[in-house]
């Protein structure tokens, strides 16, 4: 079976999702048991695991273009999107969750989200090395 290039830029990130989920499966009781709400940890998972892949798909459109300065463009703007949309869904599960708000449960979905960051943008820079560098510098 061949691999696409998308395939090949996603593997990373799918294999940080399913060790992410396993992990969180085989814990599940053990983080019950420390009050942590591992439906937040799995959900925040989920979140970033499809931000990764939109970001990912936006990083090989922008590495096609002839300037650069598109594919940082990409990397910064879906670094901010991802941060507000992380930003929001923290607000609203405080929000819900009041006095019940499962703070390891956030700090675990942090962690996840800097896992993911680092999977994206070392893909990003990898895209990035294959357009040949300008001889005139």
């Amino acid at each position: 079976m061949k691999q696409t290039k998308f395939t090949k830029l996603i593997m990373p990130m799918l294999l940080l999702f399913f060790i992410a989920n396993v992990i969180i499966i085989l814990t599940e009781k053990q983080m019950k048991a420390a009050s942590i709400e591992y439906t937040i940890v799995s959900f925040a998972n989920i979140l970033f695991f499809v931000l990764g892949l939109i970001s990912l798909g936006l990083h090989a459109m922008a590495s096609k273009k002839e300037n650069p300065n598109v594919l940082f463009r990409s990397i910064m703007g879906s670094t901010f999107i991802k941060m507000i949309v992380t930003g929001t869904a923290v607000l609203i599960y405080a929000k819900t969750a009041k006095e019940k708000t499962s703070t390891i449960a956030v700090i675990i979905g942090m962690g996840l989200y800097l896992a993911y960051m680092a999977i994206e943008v070392k893909t990003a820079l990898q895209l990035n090395k294959k357009q040949k560098p300008n001889a005139s510098n």
